[in-house]
């Protein structure tokens, strides 16, 4: 395994310095804007003085911590709780794949009639429903898989561009960096501080165990619930 993982990450390692020299040889127009000059007191005027794009923060903060609670350990949990192999976990991704790349272009006719807020209020109560989904999956429910990576395929390119677009409504153009830059530093902070206390969670509850009528919970399970 240690082995297999070393030369998957090293075709990928080629993959990304080949990409990097594509890239550094496209031609482009090189642009001098206006040096716009940030401080702490920028970014916390635009808190104070719009209500309305720090509610919009406080959701996208709670959303990719809520997501990254569970979504780094579902493969040690098809793994070591439910024993896939590897190539059963490859079989379902390229479902999912396979499924996105078939549902991409009818994502960009729906993005067309309805407003990307809309999108992503539905994509994210599917994507909890998932969540709900995932710790009733047993040995004896492991039909329930493939519903869920069907519908991931089916909601991932909905809910990945509405997360990158639906900031752009709430921008106001005279402070787009400090906009900007408010936006991806309390996601990428919802990202990191959710998959730190996924993985507390997990450890501080690994002899814990939740039973309700013939269904058994362990610590993974438990975070899976906690996070949808």
């Amino acid at each position: 395994e240690y082995i297999g993982f070393a030369a998957v990450f090293l075709a990928a390692a080629v993959i990304a310095a080949a990409d990097y020299a594509i890239i550094r040889k496209i031609p482009y127009v090189e642009m001098h804007p206006v040096q716009e000059k940030q401080s702490f007191l920028k970014y916390t005027g635009c808190l104070r003085s719009d209500r309305r794009f720090g509610m919009f923060l406080f959701y996208m903060f709670w959303l990719n911590f809520a997501t990254n609670m569970a979504n780094p350990y579902y493969n040690a949990y098809m793994l070591d709780q439910l024993h896939l192999s590897f190539t059963h976990v490859m079989l379902l991704t390229s479902l999912q794949v396979l499924t996105q790349m078939l549902v991409a272009p009818i994502w960009g006719r729906i993005a067309n009639r309805i407003h990307w807020n809309r999108i992503l209020l539905v994509t994210t109560a599917a994507l909890g429903v998932q969540f709900f989904i995932w710790p009733l999956v047993t040995s004896q429910s492991m039909g329930l898989i493939l519903v869920i990576f069907l519908t991931s395929g089916l909601i991932s390119t909905g809910l990945v561009t509405s997360q990158f677009m639906i900031p752009y409504d709430y921008i106001k153009p005279e402070r787009a960096m400090a906009y900007l830059g408010l936006a991806t530093a309390v996601t990428a902070c919802g990202g990191f501080i959710g998959s730190f206390t996924g993985s507390r969670l997990i450890s501080w509850m690994e002899q814990v165990t939740l039973v309700i009528g013939r269904m058994v919970f362990g610590s993974m399970q438990i975070n899976m619930i906690i996070s949808g």
